[in-house]
């Protein structure tokens, strides 16, 4: 079979492959990031074991953007490339009505994985998509709690005691000075060929009182 124009190929060129996105949420309490490390628990590692399973191929999930330990996500966007021949193993015998074409993959994946990690949705990827370098922006939230006591129970894995006052205006009035095109240099660690100009288009600092 012939790749036809624009369609991933593998490195040596013998097989054609189909390229998936998919949408994943995760509490990352468990994890040591998103990165697959050798040794240690990771949500792309996971993820890569489970995809592998079910198409009997070795797989490697890419992610828009890679989280550190502890981090969590709701949206995070990635994309598989899987051989054409190896895909018939991701449809069931019988699809159920009105089901999308991998809905019995994300079925699946929801028994081969863990409660803390899952797949949301899959679908075909578009015609030169790629989860990095498709990205058009990232939304993070950080959350505080002054409350006294700490933190609620329930909220414990999603939001940081904080025992000191904060003055919320004043944040929000500094964050305002970063919004916009800047050099991030002095806030990360140097890497050769690595750019540190970003742009925030947005940054608000709100105290929720409930």
């Amino acid at each position: 079979m012939q790749p036809k124009p624009g369609m991933p190929t593998s490195p040596d060129c013998s097989a054609v492959l189909v390229r998936l996105r998919l949408d994943i949420a995760y509490d990352g309490t468990e994890f040591a990031g998103w990165a697959a490390q050798a040794g240690h628990r990771t949500v792309a590692g996971v993820l890569d074991d489970a995809l592998s399973t079910v198409f009997q191929v070795p797989v490697q999930v890419r992610a828009a953007g890679r989280t550190d330990s502890g981090v969590h996500a709701t949206g995070q966007v990635a994309h598989l490339d899987v051989p054409a021949e190896s895909l018939p193993r991701a449809y069931p015998r019988t699809r159920r009505s009105g089901e999308s074409e991998f809905g019995a993959l994300v079925r699946r994946l929801a028994k081969l994985l863990t409660e803390d990690v899952r797949v949301r949705d899959i679908t075909r990827a578009a015609a030169g998509f790629d989860a990095r370098f498709s990205a058009l922006r990232r939304h993070y939230v950080y959350r505080l709690s002054t409350a006294p006591f700490g933190v609620e129970p329930q909220d414990a894995r999603f939001v940081a005691p904080w025992p000191r006052r904060l003055d919320a205006e004043a944040m929000a009035a500094a964050a305002r000075e970063l919004v916009g095109l800047h050099d991030f240099a002095a806030f990360c660690r140097h890497r050769d060929g690595a750019t540190t100009i970003r742009e925030l288009q947005r940054l608000d600092c709100v105290r929720d009182e409930h």
